[in-house]
């Protein structure tokens, strides 16, 4: 029994000795000290906000002012001005149109737009030395855009107030009626025998452009078949040209209505009624048709005293026959009700003097 029990104890001890161990707990290093000079500053991020960059109409900031031959601008009420390069306020509406600033890339449309019904709108026609127009209306938050060289338009959602930004333009020179570019006036002259012609032109405007340059006047040597020689620079020429602005109230009770694409034809018989020769008539429709033949229709007439009044020629010596035919002209979109203009005829004899020019109302 001793034997036994000796031998459980034994046993017990035995099994004690070869329990599992727990392994002492090793304490965790702390991280070597740093000081606050070495302490890394991680900086925190901003966010970069980039400057919104100026978006600007398709070609504006390509205009120059020396290309342009007029601007016209109307606010639908009434007030409309006739602005030219010799106007103050020239460059200044330049400037304004070329920093006019937009919201994002235009919606594109084919055909005539539709902003110019807005009560509150600002029309503006540009008017190049090329002979390209643009057409642009501003309404307070949108300006829409086409030309006579583009079936497309656009419309943009702008920065500016349009409407408030140009309207003075269209209020301060009120001239709804006032006369723009006078178009290329050309005058021809035929004496007898060659002769020496002094000519002078006294204009109630500012002229724009002479060729040849015509100083205090043109003083030519003429020959019966119109060949001019220049005495200033010995240059020879045919006609004696200019152009000008001036602003008198332009008047056409009396006209003619015509299909734009009846325009040379009409010309050409008329002119020829009235005395121009075939080389004179030609020179004149090669000039206007182009600008005319796309219309739908054409208010035509032609002015009398109202043209010699702003456009004085002076002639030394005299001439026996002087024929001026200035053609006012307008385009429509629909046909007028105008009474006929019984048309002047001219009779050449001696010494001829011819001029004939034009101007586009609006």
């Amino acid at each position: 029994m001793l034997k036994k029990l000796l031998a459980v104890l034994i046993a017990i001890l035995i099994l004690c000795s070869c329990g599992v161990q727990e392994e002492p707990e090793i304490p965790e290093a702390e991280p070597p000290a740093v000081s606050e000079e070495e302490t890394p500053v991680v900086p925190e991020e901003e966010e970069s906000a980039e400057p919104e960059k100026a978006v600007y109409p398709q070609g504006f900031e390509l205009i120059n002012e020396t290309d342009i031959m007029s601007v016209y601008v109307s606010d639908g009420l009434g007030n409309s001005s006739e602005i030219y390069p010799s106007d103050g306020c020239f460059a200044e509406i330049i400037e304004k149109l070329r920093g006019f600033e937009v919201y994002e890339n235009p919606e594109k449309f084919s055909g005539e737009g539709n902003l110019i019904s807005a009560e509150e709108h600002i029309y503006i026609k540009i008017v190049f030395n090329s002979g390209t127009a643009y057409y642009l209306v501003f309404t307070r938050d949108s300006l829409e855009m086409t030309s006579n060289d583009s079936n497309e338009g656009f419309v943009y959602k702008t920065k500016n107030d349009g409407y408030d930004l140009l309207r003075d333009y269209a209020e301060e020179n009120e001239n709804a009626n006032a006369n723009p570019m006078t178009g290329k006036p050309v005058i021809y002259l035929y004496p007898e025998k060659e002769t020496e012609v002094s000519v002078k032109l006294d204009f109630d405007g500012k002229l724009t452009y002479t060729y040849p340059a015509l100083g205090s006047g043109w003083n030519v040597i003429a020959k019966p078949d119109g060949t001019l020689t220049n005495l200033a620079d010995n240059s020879t020429h045919y006609y004696l040209f200019w152009e000008g602005t001036a602003r008198p109230k332009w008047t056409y009770e009396k006209g003619f209505v015509v299909k734009g694409s009846e325009t040379e034809s009409f010309l050409r018989e008329n002119l020829a009624k009235m005395g121009l020769t075939p080389r004179e008539y030609n020179d004149f429709i090669t000039y206007w048709v182009p600008k005319m033949q796309g219309n739908k229709y054409n208010l035509i007439s032609f002015s009398g005293a109202e043209y010699s009044e702003i456009a004085k020629l002076t002639v030394n010596p005299k001439p026996d026959s002087v024929i001026r035919i200035h053609m006012m002209w307008k385009a429509l979109d629909e046909p007028i009700e105008i009474e006929p203009q019984v048309l002047p005829t001219y009779e050449r004899k001696g010494f001829t003097l011819v001029e004939w020019g034009g101007t586009e109302l609006y």
